[in-house]
């Protein structure tokens, strides 16, 4: 190979590895997140079970509160009942950073959902506060 083909052939390669490195998610202390992100989700899921709307919203931010209003927490409710049962526990799977927000992901056991319900929160922080900005469930009964 000419040694002009080599070069090229490397700037490539350093640019596919640069463009790579861009793409993965920022490093995030998994700890720090933990510390708020399990206790709001426990809030979330027990005020879920309690039908506390209060409770489940509480750490939302204002753009959550008002889509995911009052009304359409019952309406969640009752389908979660008769679903996938009460929530009972949950276990961290996952935490990471993307496009300026954390994500975090449980595993939540219900007790008439066997393979368990994926839970994913989004926060954003303001101010040294964590607030949900986004909340989804995701279970083979849910889906059915």
């Amino acid at each position: 190979m000419r040694k002009s083909t080599i070069i090229v052939l490397l700037a490539v390669l350093v640019v596919a590895v640069g463009i790579y490195a861009l793409t993965l998610p920022a490093p995030i202390d998994v700890q720090r997140v933990r510390a708020y992100s399990d206790a709001v989700t426990e809030d979330i899921l027990r005020g879920l079970n309690e039908g506390n709307y209060t409770r489940f919203s509480g750490h939302f931010d204002s753009n959550m509160r008002g889509n995911l209003t009052e009304v359409a927490f019952l309406q969640m409710k009752a389908l979660f009942d008769s679903r996938i049962g009460e929530y009972s526990s949950k276990e961290f799977v996952s935490a990471e950073q993307s496009s300026g927000y954390i994500v975090t992901v449980y595993k939540a056991n219900f007790t008439s959902e066997p393979a368990g319900v994926t839970v994913k929160a989004v926060f954003s922080e303001v101010n040294g506060t964590a607030h949900v900005t986004g909340l989804w469930f995701d279970s083979p009964k849910l889906r059915s």
